[in-house]
């Protein structure tokens, strides 16, 4: 395994201190001290990394705790979680933001921690600083093909897509109804001629699996661009995660793409990729992401679709989040967006932060140089180590990432 992708699961106690650091990760992207951290957490004015270095001059710099310091001992709470009064929490605060709680647990824990009423708080994931990227080529866009597409989008066929996920009752990824589930999606790509297989793996004693769909490329197929969701669903009681919204819709929409989609080529890869387990904090879209690192694959770009049928205070609107290095994808996103659905409004910000499967792309950007732009299309703003894999054969069509031409 490369070093650049050893995980938090196996970083363990570091000789560094748990450092919080009150700036943009961006303004700092050419300091000397940031050189040899490891980033555990990003926000937009703020991050978390343990650091050897002593607090530079001008800096912000709080000293969280010090060393040997395993990440495995704190989980992150996010403010808007918390619907009512603040619950009792697994371990002591150690620093509030306006956004999140850090908590310091009594013991590290590989595992999930879960706050009743509340969810399962987020673990911290080592990254590292993102390299300069190479200058994207121009975009070939066949404009009259994507409006073709888009009119194509059926929305008795998105309803048909998500009234038959929420009928599983649940879709938890544990659950022999998301594995259900899972060959459902699985076949109905592989009969609507897109070849399609599930990706296996072990999580804590369960096979659980993400679902991918491929269009080959027919002039670069080395190049693969991605439309993904998760699959899974969550609540406080597992047998009832009907998960309409959250995120059936995304899913949906990743099938009605690859749907519409199926009839054309492409000159770049199309993958159609439902994740598992993004409820546990991203476990599927992270396990697929490291094995796409560690086969070499150039994905270019990931546009990730998560509970789109809501959009608390504006019903007419959609949050693309996005990070230092994807800032290019989210605009051409938004510009998709007034070119083929004018009257839906793109909010497009930068929140490193932002949780759902599009950041598990975002942590391994740092070790895929020039490549993997990615970003988010949401309408919410809102574990242990995988190991083995085996595979088994079986949106939004505004989304910018295939420029390609029919054949």
């Amino acid at each position: 395994m490369p070093a650049a992708l050893v995980t938090l699961f196996l970083l363990g106690a570091s000789a560094g201190d748990l450092v919080f650091v009150d700036c943009d990760v961006r303004d700092a992207a050419a300091a000397p001290w940031i050189e040899g951290m490891t980033i555990l957490h990003t926000e937009s004015d703020c991050f978390l990394a343990l650091s050897g270095a002593t607090a530079p001059a001008g800096v912000d710099w709080n000293v969280i705790d010090v060393a040997p310091v395993d990440p495995d001992s704190y989980r992150i709470l996010y403010r808007a979680m918390c619907r009512s009064a603040m619950p009792s929490l697994p371990g002591e605060v150690v620093l509030e933001t306006e956004r999140f709680m850090l908590i310091r647990l009594a013991s590290p824990d590989r595992g999930l921690v879960t706050v009743p009423g509340v969810g399962i708080l987020r673990p911290l994931r080592p990254a590292v600083a993102c390299p300069e990227a190479t200058a994207p080529e121009p975009a070939m866009v066949d404009t009259a093909l994507v409006a073709d597409i888009a009119a194509a989008v059926d929305g008795d066929s998105l309803n048909a897509f998500i009234s038959h996920m929420q009928s599983y009752g649940t879709r938890y990824a544990t659950s022999p109804e998301y594995d259900a589930c899972a060959d459902w999606a699985d076949t109905w790509m592989s009969t609507h001629w897109i070849p399609s297989e599930q990706q296996y793996f072990d999580y804590g004693g369960y096979q659980i699996c993400n679902v991918e769909a491929e269009i080959p490329g027919v002039e670069f197929p080395e190049r693969i661009y991605i439309i993904c969701a998760h699959l899974d669903s969550y609540c406080a009681e597992p047998s009832t995660a009907p998960g309409a919204d959250d995120d059936g819709s995304g899913s949906a929409t990743v099938m009605e793409a690859a749907r519409v989609m199926a009839q054309y080529q492409f000159r770049n890869t199309v993958r159609f990729v439902l994740f598992t387990a993004e409820e546990f904090w991203m476990v599927g879209s992270e396990y697929y992401v490291q094995q796409a690192y560690e086969a070499g694959e150039d994905i270019r770009g990931a546009i990730n679709l998560d509970m789109i049928l809501w959009a608390p205070g504006d019903p007419d609107s959609v949050f693309i989040p996005y990070d230092a290095a994807s800032e290019d994808l989210a605009l051409a996103a938004g510009e998709a967006f007034a070119e083929y659905a004018p009257s839906i409004f793109p909010r497009i910000v930068y929140d490193p932060g932002a949780p759902s499967d599009h950041a598990s792309f975002w942590v391994r950007s740092a070790t895929m140089p020039s490549r993997w732009p990615k970003a988010a299309l949401t309408r919410s703003g809102a574990a242990t180590t995988p190991t083995t894999t085996s595979r088994r054969t079986s949106c939004s069509t505004t989304c910018p990432a295939s420029h390609t031409a029919p054949t």
